[in-house]
């Protein structure tokens, strides 16, 4: 009988915790978020796309406070695969009375030429306000220019709604392709691509896959410093081809 009531009572105090259980709420406490009143972030207008010209290797970015009173040190920390293309800069040195910093950057000797990197930056957490519009972290493509001994040229496409659609090359005067680019997106805006090309005549090639050209606003223009090269806007059908030369052309 004793053996009986003492698992009687132990399933009585079971039910009654599991009862407990069920009628009260669990609250699980949350850590604070940190929010400063300095307020620290990147300016929403730095550039998403840096180049750097060829044999330079710094940059800027702003960087901007809300309060002003004291002067701080704000650890800067690089983040992604292609930290090692960068030196690194610890921290951000705000005086006293100054909300608005232009910090200079530079990429390091391992750096790529001519093809694009990323840059992915963050400033500490305990400085920094995540209720504001503009953010803590930043991200943008560093490309720095390769050298040119020739004719430095540049190629630059406003897109219409279908980039995808847009296509280029430049044709030397044997007809070889010596540059060209695809693979757009729609929606994307713009390109600038800087080529280096030989004296010579040429040809630019501008294809649409739908074959109905760029709308407005498209613009496709090739420029050697402020000289307009070629130029192709419009419906022109599937192709446009506009020939330039450049420097001292020799006809056979």
């Amino acid at each position: 009988m004793k053996r009986y009531f003492s698992s009687f009572g132990a399933l009585v105090i079971l039910l009654g915790l599991s009862v407990i259980g069920c009628d009260e709420e669990v609250s699980v406490e949350r850590g604070p978020v940190n929010v400063s009143s300095d307020g620290v972030r990147f300016l929403a207008d730095n550039p998403s796309r840096i180049e750097i010209a060829s044999g330079e290797t710094d940059f800027e970015l702003t960087i901007i406070r809300n309060g002003t009173n004291n002067a701080i040190e704000v650890p800067l920390y690089f983040r992604g695969e292609d930290v090692s293309y960068f030196n690194s800069t610890s921290t951000v040195s705000f005086p006293a009375g100054v909300d608005t910093l232009v910090v200079t950057l530079s990429v390091s000797d391992s750096a790529p030429i001519g093809e694009d990197f990323s840059l992915e930056l963050e400033l500490d957490d305990q400085f920094v306000n995540p209720y504001l519009a503009e953010f803590s972290y930043f991200g943008a493509d560093v490309y720095v220019k390769p050298p040119c001994a020739h004719n430095e040229v540049n190629l630059s496409i406003v897109f219409d709604d279908y980039g995808s659609e847009t296509s280029w090359e430049i044709l030397d005067a044997e007809e070889e392709v010596v540059a060209s680019g695809g693979g757009f997106e729609d929606g994307q805006a713009s390109i600038s691509v800087d080529l280096c090309l030989e004296d010579g005549s040429y040809t630019l090639v501008v294809n649409d896959s739908y074959g109905d050209g760029v709308g407005a606003p498209g613009l496709v223009t090739l420029t050697f410093g402020e000289e307009v090269l070629a130029e192709v806007e419009g419906d022109f059908g599937e192709s446009a081809s506009v020939p330039f030369s450049l420097g001292e052309v020799v006809e056979l």
